[in-house]
């Protein structure tokens, strides 16, 4: 499938934004495109609107790939509260919106942080690098019964 958008080596085929529009549009109840929908805080916002803020959403959430900082991950995502993480892996959650979400791993880069045994500290360094990092998903948890 083709790109629609090419950033050095970073692309993004025309699939994925068309899902996340899709997204968009179930998670704000969108009404057909003559209407606006009024949001908590009291203001009108249009369906492009909507659809203007899931691409830009989408646009700095592809910003964080293999070889940039835990420092820089954190300007965009916060680490999920809750769940299975260490140093080396965990999942972390867009700023603005939590349903939005990656999973990321990590390469310590201070050596003084590894041990002679080669066992990493726990302490996260914002200077580790992301080594692997998931396509954004959507994922909410659902009130067992």
């Amino acid at each position: 499938m083709a790109p629609i958008r090419q950033d050095g080596d970073h692309m993004i085929p025309k699939r994925l934004v068309i899902v996340f529009i899709t997204i968009a549009a179930i998670l704000v109840g969108m009404r057909p495109a003559s209407r606006t929908n009024a949001d908590t805080r009291g203001s009108v916002k249009s369906e492009s609107d909507h659809v203007k803020w899931v691409l830009e959403s989408f646009e700095r959430m592809s910003s964080i790939r293999p070889g940039v900082t835990r420092k820089a991950l954190l300007q965009v995502f916060q680490p999920e509260s809750g769940g299975f993480s260490t140093r080396l892996g965990r999942t972390y959650v867009y700023d603005k919106c939590p349903y939005f979400k990656i999973d990321v791993q990590f390469t310590v880069t201070k050596t003084s942080d590894i041990d002679p045994s080669g066992r990493i500290g726990p302490n996260e360094s914002p200077d580790d690098i992301v080594k692997a990092v998931s396509k954004p998903y959507l994922e909410t948890v659902f009130p067992s019964d």
